[in-house]
């Protein structure tokens, strides 16, 4: 088992596997916002020798949802899995961007009353690893002209900050920040014979505005 993958089992189980008690509190998360992306390493090589340089930023929407769980004993602790997708465009090379994430989370629970005995604002981060898949086709024309035709699954890391604002008790609205950085891999057979690859490092950086639920 590759340690990737021991790593991201481990993490679930300690995060999701932690009794909770049914006196806590259930929140669910809708969000949309822009997402401003860097990459390193953005050369596409055929047989390991750089054919071509392409663009190594870019900007675009994103939108997504998660589940989580504050605990009642230990209420400032939680955990939450997101779910989001995103698009990449470095130039010619367009790269779909799905994400999982199980992280951990944080709170400070402030303007506490009988109405929000939790507390009507809440600045919260969270951290975890992140699963990031999808894929790309793209015709290379540097010679020898081949396509780039891959999809990746690669395990990331996804890290959050933001603040809720408490509308009513069981509803509210917050604004977050996210980092999220992983490493896809992409590799096909060049025309002619060879390999032709392209393995980007990506840092994501979002902004993001949502709806939150609790109960």
């Amino acid at each position: 088992m590759k340690r990737k993958t021991r790593i991201l089992i481990f993490f679930a189980a300690c995060v999701f596997l932690i009794p909770a008690s049914a006196a806590g509190e259930w929140f669910g998360d809708l969000y949309l916002g822009l997402h401003s992306s860097q990459a390193d390493d953005t050369e596409i090589k055929v047989n390991g020798a750089a054919v071509k340089r392409v663009d190594d930023s870019d900007t675009g929407a994103i939108f997504g949802a998660k589940i989580g769980y504050w605990f009642e004993g230990l209420p400032w602790l939680g955990w939450a899995a997101d779910g989001s997708f995103s698009a990449l465009n470095f130039g010619d090379i367009d790269i779909g961007v799905g994400s999982v994430s199980a992280l951990v989370m944080g709170r400070l629970q402030l303007l506490r009353s009988e109405q929000y005995p939790r507390g009507r604002l809440q600045p919260y981060a969270g951290f975890g690893p992140g699963i990031f898949y999808g894929g790309m086709s793209e015709f290379i024309a540097t010679p020898p002209a081949s396509v780039l035709e891959d999809s990746y699954f690669d395990l990331g890391m996804d890290a959050r900050g933001g603040v809720t604002f408490l509308i009513e008790e069981d509803y509210g609205v917050f604004l977050e920040y996210g980092f999220r950085s992983f490493s896809p891999t992409f590799k096909s057979t060049a025309y002619g014979g060879g390999v032709i690859s392209f393995e980007p490092k990506i840092d994501m950086h979002t902004f993001m505005l949502g709806t939150t639920f609790r109960w």
